[in-house]
């Protein structure tokens, strides 16, 4: 089920397979951390009820915050920095929101992932954007069948929040919380838990600090 790239008008643009979770993930109190590395730290947090833990990485990015924004929602950039990711469209629904579909190349023998997601994006304030994700359900999309090779995961309500630290600096809060579904092994889960983080943020950084992308409109005078 190939999907064409489609044109990104809106704000809430290409985003990272579901790092992160529920309600009440704000702070690091109830976070086990796993790693620091390369200025991202990773951590893990147990979801109740659910077999997949939450997942959570924080860093800093050498960016100013409109140049970080533009970069993220940039579709022909998404494949460079999201980890596994090979496809994804966008379909605007409005300035800031949309419904965003996603691919995810898995390991043979394990089927290839896709998530279907309604994307937000608000302004908690001067100095901050946040992007939330959640899964959703839309007739353009409907799930893949047996034959396709896919199987559609789902993301609790996730986000990532990027806040202007200075006039160069950006810090970047990816948390979220995705269940594969499906038949997936516990051992692949794990993997994907310990270092989908640090994989993600960490080439977010690089290709963020040595690309060049046309500022939007919407967050010049920031």
């Amino acid at each position: 089920m190939m999907k064409g790239l489609a044109t990104l008008r809106t704000w809430a643009g290409a985003v990272g397979l579901g790092v992160v979770g529920t309600v009440g993930f704000a702070g690091t109190a109830d976070w086990t951390r796993i790693g620091e590395k390369d200025g991202i730290t990773s951590y893990l947090r147990p979801v109740e009820g659910e077999r997949v833990e939450a997942t959570r990485g924080v860093t800093t990015v050498n960016v100013p915050l409109c140049e970080l924004i533009s970069f993220y929602v940039d579709p022909s950039l998404a494949t460079t920095w999201v980890d596994m990711l090979t496809e994804y469209e966008v379909i605007e629904l409005n300035a800031r929101q949309s419904i965003v579909w996603q691919r995810f190349d898995m390991p043979w023998p394990v089927a290839d992932r896709e998530f279907l997601l309604q994307v937000n994006v608000t302004r908690p304030d001067e100095r901050t954007v946040k992007v939330s994700l959640v899964s959703t359900t839309d007739p353009r999309f409907p799930p893949p069948t047996d034959g396709d090779g896919l199987v559609r995961g789902v993301m609790s309500p996730s986000s990532w929040t990027f806040t202007r630290l200075s006039e160069s600096r950006t810090k970047v809060d990816m948390v979220g919380h995705a269940d594969p579904s499906g038949a997936f092994p516990a051992w692949l889960i794990n993997i994907i838990q310990q270092t989908f983080p640090y994989n993600t943020l960490s080439a977010f950084a690089r290709e963020a600090e040595n690309g060049k992308v046309p500022l939007r409109s919407e967050c010049a005078d920031w």
